[in-house]
């Protein structure tokens, strides 16, 4: 892989959309995607934190990509050995495609590096990435990068997406812990590399300050595009709320397909390096490969086509998390036309915590409440108007139009999907945007808070959930 080392009024509104990697008006035969992460290891020492969530993540990107759910294919934990994994590239995920249709590898897990073989390595040292199966003495259960390579080249598909969080070197401790805030609200996590075979580089690239997007570093010839979470001699980190690369990806991701102007995956991937970079993690990311891939527009799908918002993977979790639970009354109007305020009433059942979010028609979800201006989401039982007269902003509707899904849960047990959200924080854990994102992890806490409550000794409800939709309409 040598071009590729792994390598006071507040519009609200949710931005996101389906996205097609090709061009606009391209017939499309058969997508597909292969999402491999390995949290359990056979080497119970070397089990990862976060991982579902990592996948889970992955998955929703494939959807937006435009990629059908049922040509989504997740090999992980347990399942994904080496042979399993190169018995899906093989027989899979290049089956039936032709050089137009889009194909999307993520994997999320540990990284090593082992000798050069074949010498086309600067620093004498192949990446890989490690599989389930690793016995930590051989090479088994390793998926080295000359092999991923040729794997890929066999797929007739000039339109791929590879990406890739794992750590590639370093002899750092396998346990990080972060002093302070952070933009990310974690506070401990783990290197994904393992020092198995104790290699060192021949070399080292003097310059590890420029992204794999600098001159050389991409082609026209590489059938496939690399987004990497490191450079080589560099470790990315696993969190309980998901890889950081990861996360910072996904965010990013929701963030610029919601501009006006298309997104491009390099315009999602210097996001991402920035925000990387204004964390203060102690890794940077790479990407390199087909430079075509790399700045394609990213054509969103309108409300008629495909990944729109019933369809899309937040609504959906959302909308079936309130069907799970007994029902508490959110109202709110029918519709709203561009630049109208919007208020909700939720009819709280009982003391506890509140949280709302909502769901745009590009599936782009954004938690209303708790809020930077109101980060107690503790209630009393009784009907509350939302915004409240306290709080200092309005929510209008706007563009994108369609339907917009909201919803309200209270628990007994204190869940804040603000702090779990992302995007409105600094490198310190600052407070700099009045709303969070909903994330993966937010929702992970909220159905851990009513799952494991269940009913409790007197036969009393501990959760409830509502919904309601807004259809947003131009003047």
């Amino acid at each position: 892989m040598k071009h590729s080392k792994w390598k006071r009024s507040v519009l609200l509104v949710a931005l996101s959309g389906a996205l097609s990697l090709m061009a606009s008006g391209q017939a499309l035969a058969v997508d597909k995607a292969l999402i491999v992460g390995v949290g359990k290891y056979r080497l119970s020492q070397a089990n990862l934190p976060g991982i579902d969530l990592d996948v889970n993540m992955a998955k929703d990107m494939a959807v937006y990509m435009g990629i059908r759910p049922e040509n989504v294919r997740v090999v992980m934990d347990e399942q994904a050995t080496l042979s399993r994994v190169r018995e899906e590239m093989r027989n899979w995920l290049g089956q039936g495609v032709s050089s137009g249709d889009r194909v999307f590898f993520y994997y999320s897990g540990h990284g090593t590096q082992v000798k050069d073989k074949n010498s086309d390595e600067e620093d004498g040292l192949d990446e890989a990435m490690v599989l389930h199966d690793i016995d930590g003495k051989t090479q088994q259960g390793l998926y080295v990068d000359d092999d991923f390579g040729a794997d890929l080249k066999n797929i007739p598909s000039q339109n791929m997406v590879v990406m890739v969080d794992a750590c590639h070197s370093g002899t750092g401790t396998k346990n990080v812990s972060f002093t302070g805030g952070n933009s990310f609200n974690v506070h401990d996590g783990k290197y994904k590399y393992l020092d198995l075979f104790h290699v060192q580089p021949e070399a080292r690239k003097k310059d590890l300050g420029v992204t794999g997007m600098s001159d050389g570093a991409v082609s026209g010839v590489d059938n496939y595009l690399s987004l990497a979470a490191a450079q080589d001699n560099q470790q990315s980190i696993a969190t309980g709320k998901g890889s950081l690369f990861t996360v910072a990806f996904r965010d990013s991701f929701d963030s610029e397909r919601g501009k006006p102007a298309s997104p491009t995956l390099k315009s999602i991937y210097q996001a991402t390096e920035a925000k990387l970079k204004d964390s203060g993690v102690d890794f940077q990311p790479n990407m390199s490969g087909n430079k075509e891939i790399a700045e394609r527009a990213l054509r969103v799908a309108d409300n008629g086509g495909e990944g729109t918002t019933r369809n899309g993977p937040l609504w959906q979790d959302i909308s079936g998390l309130v069907d799970q639970m007994p029902r508490l009354q959110i109202s709110a109007p029918a519709t709203r036309s561009d630049g109208e305020s919007t208020e909700f009433v939720v009819d709280v059942p009982s003391d506890g915590y509140l949280n709302i979010v909502m769901i745009g028609p590009r599936d782009n979800g954004t938690v209303l409440f708790p809020n930077s201006y109101n980060t107690d989401n503790r209630v009393s039982a009784g009907r509350l108007n939302f915004p409240t007269a306290q709080m200092p902003f309005k929510i209008k509707a706007q563009p994108p139009y369609g339907k917009t899904l909201v919803a309200a849960f209270v628990t007994k047990e204190r869940v804040n999907l603000m702090e779990d959200g992302f995007g409105n924080r600094d490198s310190s854990g600052k407070s700099v945007k009045p709303f969070a994102h909903v994330t993966r992890g937010g929702m992970r806490s909220l159905t851990r808070g009513t799952r494991d409550l269940g009913v409790s000794a007197k036969d009393e409800r501990e959760y409830w959930g509502g919904k309601s939709e807004i259809d947003i309409r131009g003047r």
